[in-house]
């Protein structure tokens, strides 16, 4: 597990080993000081790519002619810098209501908020 720090958020990434920040996809969940928990998922564009051809070669997804996931985020790389500035952006624009998947607030039940 690694923890990023941010102005007002700590982003937890439940990874244990390195990954690759230009071809890869991570889970991330943002703590906000006001006790808002949001999840989501980052993928490089180069590790779409990469997906799109496993798909074609395997069937899947219409044998690699699309590729989904909930609470998507499409990433230039993912080094610390990038993560915490696309965080800070989306908090800033209130995308990230929309972009992530809000887990629990500081007006419901913390204990359904899992640990990573």
């Amino acid at each position: 597990m690694q923890k990023l720090f941010g102005s007002n958020f700590d982003v937890i990434i439940p990874s244990d080993g390195p990954w690759d920040t230009t071809n890869d996809n991570i889970d991330i969940q943002v703590r906000m000081r006001d006790g808002r928990v949001y999840v989501a998922t980052m993928f490089t564009v180069s590790n779409l790519t990469e997906l799109l051809a496993r798909y074609e070669q395997s069937g899947e997804c219409a044998s690699g002619t699309y590729v989904w996931a909930v609470e998507m985020i499409v990433m230039k790389d993912l080094t610390e810098q990038s993560i915490l500035k696309a965080v800070d952006d989306m908090i800033e624009t209130r995308e990230i209501d929309v972009a992530m998947r809000l887990l629990s607030s500081s007006d419901s039940d913390s204990s359904f908020v899992p640990e990573f």
